[in-house]
């Protein structure tokens, strides 16, 4: 048979989407948390056999739990259920999320002594027993005539061998006045780290609310969860529906309960494992008094938790909006009533009059699920998808607006195949919607892609590609996308993007295999305008055909090697490798065209120093580098000199070569001297010298200005008389030197 819905479910129970409300310790994150897959789970992946069926009667699930039970990362669930005379035990259900397929598969065997309930009420999951691995706790309580017995049972796990085992800890007569369990709630009460149990109880002739104190191992110890100093406490702290929050912010928990029409409210905790002590509190009255549901989150951003409670007295409903202002002087919350205005709002709309918001709701689910930031409600039940049903968005603070029938149906398979270029088209049907609902329309698609079988966005290494009519072919009846493939063994699963930003669940699965070329070798260079080379294909290296484009986001490609750029500045080349399919990436090729500098010129300045015309120098002496590379430069010995000039990587050719003089006078003994005269002179010099092993020696004029070489005359005898009438008139120095350079004196002299 079918998975069936009830109309309507009075059920308390976990989702996905839920917030637990519980303060849990580091210790014990292992249940608080929600993990993020499969996100939805839709009927039609779900079937229950004829087995289930007892009495000819129906089964339902009523209540159901959304954890990673089997500690893998991804979210399972958790069934229990009722069936239409409300006498027969139906077992309960556990589905793991595989991974391969999208799909659960049933793991109920793995439940020991699965005798399951009558009328599952509420359940709830938490580390009872300390091994990491969630218990499961779920009352149950039937309505019929002659249905008697609440059962209270804990499914312990056993971490060892990865199953659970149904433990029945509780069977209350009602008839006796020994209670009636409708509900349950987990948190740390007493403060000692471990979840500690309080069931919701009524028709009790002994008291109220039942505490189950845990030690941490599983093991219990049971008394009442109210000390009854008020006398309203004592007769009126029994429930039906309870939950646990650190309401008041005072680190902690409080027990939140509905009994009737006239006591529901807050008994609040002060971590001695009883509520009530010494603050008890009622909430404001409002409509409809029948509170199905509290859910406790700080809509307004101030640092406290405000609330929002289902009313209704099973024919009209109210959703009701608490805003905690802060503590009174006695510890309690002041309550500001919000629901008026906001209801005013949702009224406008249409809400609680429209098809899917007139019949009340047992559970409220909150969750920002369109991503903005905000929190949204919507209606807590099993495997809906939110198909049919309706979602009030958070706008911030306490503004609100509804919209129904709020995410579009699931997307086809898609169709894949390689173009000429390798390119991959994608393309798939568009969902044409016969009647859509005004506020509804399809916006984009997401393409999640992966190297093997998935069934959860959260499993794929690469981020959805986001599809609109910006990047992809759009008809009236389909679309195609062009992308390239990111594995040789490609899995494709498509989703829907409302205009509400909702996302719909995975498409079936397509696959495409092909033996994807790597990306082109590229060998990035610094390029000098003196030394160009335009043969991009030298810096390019693969074995496949190259294709060329002129950006990284252009999708068509050139077969033709891109136009070299050789103007000055940093210029981008993109190609990729194509065999039958194109390399996954673009490969990037950077050549940075970079002007050479100028040939450097030399002189001297009135320090003697050696001056380039240009920073980056590198300076030479009779063609040999030296070490200084200064732009200033003062040589120890004289030579002939030059210079190139570097920036960037390119460097200039030669400077010129300057003769470089070094006027030092050399020390002779005092019997020996070396003299020309006279000085300034007009066309001649005398030239004598007495130089002990000399008889002749060697004689060179040099430019002061320019360094360069003017004259020279060879083997001088003393006593010589030179002629310079050529020379114009100017400074120059006289270098005189013996063949064997054991000699070398200089003179300054001035020609008129």
């Amino acid at each position: 048979m079918g998975l069936l819905f009830p109309v309507f479910l009075f059920s308390q129970t976990q989702s996905l989407w839920s917030k637990d409300s519980i303060k849990y310790s580091t210790s014990l994150q292992v249940y608080a948390s929600q993990y993020t897959s499969p996100l939805y789970a839709i009927p039609n992946e779900f079937y229950f056999s004829d087995t289930l069926k007892k009495s000819n009667q129906y089964v339902a699930v009523h209540t159901w739990l959304v954890k990673d039970f089997n500690q893998d990362g991804y979210s399972d669930i958790f069934l229990g259920f009722f069936t239409g005379g409300e006498l027969e035990k139906i077992p309960f259900k556990i589905y793991f999320y595989d991974t391969t397929t999208g799909k659960y598969q049933d793991k109920s065997y793995l439940i020991n002594n699965n005798t399951g309930q009558s009328f599952n009420r509420k359940t709830m999951a938490a580390d009872l027993n300390g091994d990491g691995i969630p218990d499961i706790v779920a009352v149950s309580h039937p309505e019929c005539n002659t249905c008697q017995l609440s059962s209270f049972d804990i499914l312990f796990s056993d971490k060892k061998t990865g199953t659970w085992s149904q433990v029945t800890l509780k069977t209350p007569n009602r008839n006796k006045g020994e209670g009636y369990f409708h509900g349950i709630a987990l948190g740390d009460i007493d403060n000692d780290g471990d979840v500690d149990i309080v069931l919701a109880n009524e028709n009790t002739f002994s008291g109220g609310n039942i505490t189950m104190s845990n030690d941490g191992k599983g093991n219990f110890t049971e008394k009442f969860s109210m000390n009854f100093f008020d006398k309203s406490v004592a007769n009126y702290g029994t429930s039906w529906t309870t939950e646990l929050v650190d309401i008041n912010n005072d680190s902690y928990l409080d027990l939140l309960y509905w009994n009737d029409s006239t006591y529901r409210g807050i008994a609040y905790g002060d971590g001695s494992g009883y509520f009530g002590n010494k603050i008890e509190q009622r909430f404001p009255k409002t409509k409809y008094s029948s509170v199905m549901d509290y859910d406790a989150y700080d809509f307004d951003k101030d640092g406290d938790l405000d609330l929002i409670l289902s009313t209704t007295d099973y024919n009209g409903w109210e959703l009701v909006f608490l805003e905690n202002t802060g503590n009174s002087n006695d510890g309690k919350v002041i309550w500001k009533d919000r629901s008026a205005e906001i209801n005013a709002t949702l009224i406008k709309n249409g809400f609680y009059s429209d098809d899917v918001t007139k019949n009340w709701l047992p559970y409220l689910a909150l969750a920002d699920v369109n991503k903005d930031g905000f929190m949204d409600l919507m209606p807590q039940r099993p495997l809906d998808n939110y198909q049919g049903y309706w979602i009030i968005y958070g706008k911030g603070g306490w503004n609100f607006s509804y919209f129904p029938n709020s995410i579009p149906e699931k997307q086809t398979k898609i169709n894949t195949q390689i173009s000429n270029n390798g390119k991959l088209r994608v393309s798939w049907k568009k969902l044409i919607i016969n009647k859509p609902t005004s506020n509804t329309a399809i916006n984009s698609w997401k393409l999640y892609m992966h190297n093997k079988p998935f069934g959860d966005k959260g499993m794929t290494k690469l981020p959805a590609l986001l599809i609109n009519n910006l990047n992809a072919s759009i008809t009236n009846d389909s679309v195609i996308f062009i992308t390239n493939l990111p594995y040789d063994t490609t899995y494709f699963r498509l989703s829907v993007i409302d205009s509400n930003s909702l996302e719909t669940p995975l498409s079936d699965s397509s696959l495409y295999s092909c033996s994807l070329p790597p990306s082109p070798v590229v060998q990035s260079k610094n390029m000098c305008t003196a030394e160009i080379n335009t043969n991009l294909l030298s810096f390019v290296t693969s074995s496949y055909q190259l294709q060329w484009y002129d950006s990284l986001t252009s999708i068509l490609p050139r077969s033709t090697i891109s136009s070299f750029n050789s103007t000055i500045g940093n210029h981008l080349y993109f190609v990729s490798a194509l065999n039958k399919c194109e390399s996954f990436t673009k490969s990037i090729l950077s050549i940075n065209i970079v002007q050479t500098p100028a040939q450097p010129t030399l002189f001297r300045d009135t320090t003697n120093f050696l001056v380039a015309s240009a920073n980056g120098t590198t300076w030479y002496k009779d063609g040999v580098a030296i070490t200084d590379t200064t732009q200033k430069y003062k040589p120890a010995t004289p030579g002939s000199y030059t210079a190139k000039t570097t920036t960037n990587a390119c460097t200039s050719v030669m400077s010129t070569a300057y003769y470089y003089l070094v006027t030092d006078i050399i020390n002779l003994s005092k019997d020996e001297f070396i003299k020309l005269a006279p000085n300034p002179f007009i066309n001649q010099l005398n030239f004598d010298f007495v130089v002990k092993g000399y008889q002749r020696l060697n004689l060179e004029v040099f430019d002061i200005a320019s360094g360069t070489k003017v004259a020279s005359q060879p083997n001088l005898t003393a006593g010589t008389k030179i002629t310079l009438g050529q020379l114009s008139a100017g400074t120059y120095v006289i270098k005189v030197t013996s063949t064997d350079n054991k000699i070398s004196y200089q003179f300054k002299m001035v020609k008129l």
